[in-house]
């Protein structure tokens, strides 16, 4: 024991001292190699736990230079130039300092975990991987909460005025809870139910192009929506994602998006556009840029997009990023 913990106060100094983002890595990979070692060589619990419990250390500080770089406050890639130089000063990309796009969300997320949580992922009560998760699905429910309460009291603004063309990706009712680690079918976001569904007021013009999201599963309600709406179905477009998703009777690949038209709007399709577009998917329920880049090529006038998850230009967008954010130009 007194060997473990002459290391362990050693390895604590040298952490103390550590003070850049990349020797605090190289500390957190040692400690994990020491940790492995430990176990491989039989070396007992508590020199397997002082290891781990420096790695996590180790993270932690990590994260905490990482929340402290001008990229994670919103700085620009480029410092301004310092003293006597001409040339600005390139702030270190995530790359440049040997980090994965997760390592450092990990970090970070470790970093701002409250002391009490981390003590017991300290003494072995509960893993960093745990307590990470319940976090993220506490703070993804109370999120959820929030914004059903302001739907309730009316403070998300609608959208004013009449659109010639309508995107909308409802938030169809899974009926599954958040779990950030879940398949992809797992919603992060209030859902609606069909009746609800049918109750949105669609703000469109006489004249009027629907484009209307869907899966397998909900096809049919689009289909209702469709025609309650007062659309009339003219065909479908089909989302080949590339990968092989979820399913249970056949893996799911493909995505649809039901067209109506109200009235007669301008659908100028010169002969390129298909019913089918090809583009990797994304974050859960996030459309393709080409489906946006066809729809803005084919059709003319005002464009709304309904619960959609990214501002764009020319078109406004309700309750964006699935509920999020209210009517923006």
């Amino acid at each position: 024991m007194t060997d473990s913990v002459a290391i362990f106060t050693r390895a604590a100094q040298m952490l103390a001292e550590a003070d850049t983002i990349q020797k605090t890595k190289e500390l957190k990979d040692l400690a994990l190699t020491a940790r492995d070692w430990a176990i491989r060589k039989g070396l007992g619990e508590e020199a397997v736990r002082y290891a781990q419990s420096y790695a996590l250390m180790a993270e932690r500080k990590m994260g905490e230079m990482l929340k402290a770089t001008e990229r994670a406050k919103g700085g620009q890639p480029y410092q301004k130039s310092t003293g006597n130089t001409s040339e600005p000063v390139r702030q270190p990309t995530l790359a440049d300092l040997g980090l994965t796009k997760k390592e450092s969300s990990r970090a970070q997320f470790i970093a701002d975990l409250p002391e009490d949580v981390f003590e017991e992922i300290e003494s072995g009560n509960i893993t960093a991987h745990e307590a990470i998760k319940q976090i993220k699905i506490k703070k993804r429910e109370e999120e959820i909460k929030k914004q059903k309460e302001e739907i309730e009291a009316g403070a998300i603004e609608l959208p004013q005025g009449k659109y010639e063309v309508i995107v909308i990706d409802p938030p169809w009712n899974y009926g599954s809870s958040y779990d950030p680690e879940a398949f992809r079918g797992t919603t992060d976001y209030p859902e609606m139910t069909h009746k609800e569904l049918k109750t949105l007021d669609i703000p469109a013009a006489n004249n009027c192009v629907l484009f209307l999201w869907t899966t397998h599963k909900f096809i049919w309600d689009a289909k209702e929506l469709l025609d309650l709406w007062g659309f009339e179905y003219r065909s479908i477009l089909v989302w080949d994602k590339g990968k092989m998703g979820i399913g249970k009777l056949l893996r799911l690949q493909c995505e649809f998006c039901l067209i109506g038209i109200k009235g007669h709007p301008v659908f100028d399709n010169d002969g390129t556009h298909r019913d089918i577009i090809r583009e990797e998917r994304r974050e859960h329920s996030r459309k393709p840029d080409a489906f946006y880049e066809m729809v803005d090529a084919l059709c003319i006038g005002r464009k709304l997009d309904m619960f959609g998850r990214e501002k764009r230009n020319g078109w406004d967008i309700f309750g964006g990023i699935r509920w999020g954010n209210s009517k923006t130009t």
